[in-house]
């Protein structure tokens, strides 16, 4: 385990392989200790058998963006607000990764729960009718429900 500026104690620093260019940049000296990637499953919490984080690789806002799902819970980070969505205009941000990453979003079956990085807290059925940029992305490529 490496030791974190700022950071009491010991933490893991786990990430995509998107981020390690970042982490370099802004973190000199510091390495990850573990590479997360699509469909990994990390055990959470302590004394609550079966209880996982299940990983999705969501690019768009940077190249590893995550998010990490919960029984309806989606820990979303920079990918979607409540009414908005993450900024694409800073380095390794891409317009048409972001567009992917809300389209595997919408098309979840059933609501989520949905805690950003910043901001309050909303839901995916709330967000899939009211954020402006949610409803654009859905009449220029509708959902793909059976």
């Amino acid at each position: 385990m490496k030791r974190g500026r700022g950071i009491g104690g010991e933490a893991r620093l786990l990430l995509h392989r998107g981020e390690l260019e970042g982490l370099r940049l802004f973190s000199p000296g510091l390495e990850p200790d573990r590479f997360l990637e699509e469909g990994d499953s990390l055990p959470f919490g302590r004394g609550r058998e079966g209880l996982s984080l299940k990983v999705l690789h969501t690019p768009g806002h940077s190249p590893g963006s995550l998010v990490f799902m919960v029984d309806r819970g989606l820990f979303v980070g920079d990918l979607v607000f409540s009414g908005s969505i993450g900024r694409t205009d800073l380095p390794g941000g891409s317009p048409r990764e972001m567009e992917r990453s809300l389209r595997r979003i919408i098309e979840l079956e059933g609501d989520f729960r949905i805690f950003p990085g910043h901001g309050p807290e909303t839901t995916l059925s709330r967000e899939r009718v009211s954020n402006p940029f949610l409803r654009e992305l859905q009449v220029r490529w509708p959902p793909e429900r059976s």
